[in-house]
């Protein structure tokens, strides 16, 4: 799953890098807890999304379900809030 979600953010930020002169701000929410291996995970791709992109990409990283249960973050998902 780390590795699925590591690709996915890769991808997004390749993506966005394509995309020429606006900035990005993306949100990446799950339920893992502070300090759980996926937090850190997330906390360091976000870093380096931002370094890759010269800050034009940021990812915002929401631990502990703070944006909501599972099926609240795929209706965030969804509606492109998330």
């Amino acid at each position: 799953m780390f590795i699925k979600t590591g690709r996915l953010l890769a991808v997004a930020a390749i993506t966005l890098t394509a995309i020429p002169a606006f900035a990005q701000d993306l949100r990446y929410a799950h339920v893992g807890a502070e300090g759980d291996i996926q937090t850190r995970y997330a906390a360091e791709a976000a870093e380096e999304i931002a370094a890759a992109t010269d800050g034009a990409v940021t990812v915002q990283v929401f631990p502990a379900s703070q944006l909501g249960g599972v099926s609240e973050m795929v209706g965030g998902v969804q509606m492109g809030s998330i």
